[in-house]
């Protein structure tokens, strides 16, 4: 496992995962038209998000509620295989990658809450 690393992000800026399988693989990631977020390039997988609360909306979509807590959050990302055609592959089930991430304040430590239900739109408000 890799140590943990602190990266920066601000409303507004795009999230771009990218994930590359090892050059001497027999599979490789294929594209999902089910699947918005993800690009695929050879042996790159690379999972896009972008808009004002691209974070945010990553968190929500890709957060496994099973493996996630109020203060660190477990995101699944599964990706689409093929064979590379070098050799003959049985028909592979999607790789499957846990990513965990923890948020917090600009220059602090201590990770912010994350809600069991984060709410979709804005609560009405009678007058």
């Amino acid at each position: 496992r890799d140590p943990p690393r602190a990266l920066r992000w601000r409303a507004g800026d795009s999230i771009r995962l990218t994930l590359r399988f090892a050059s001497d693989a027999t599979l490789i990631p294929r594209a999902d038209p089910d699947n918005a977020h993800l690009e695929v390039s050879r042996k790159q997988a690379l999972f896009r998000f972008d808009g004002p609360w691209a974070l945010l909306d990553m968190v929500q979509l890709l957060r496994v509620a099973e493996a996630s807590d109020a203060r660190s959050s477990a995101l699944k990302f599964d990706i689409p295989v093929q064979s590379d055609g070098k050799e003959p592959t049985p028909r592979a089930k999607p790789v499957r990658i846990f990513v965990g991430v923890t948020l917090s304040e600009p220059g602090k430590t201590a990770p912010l809450s994350w809600p069991a239900v984060f709410p979709e739109r804005a609560p009405l408000v009678e007058r």
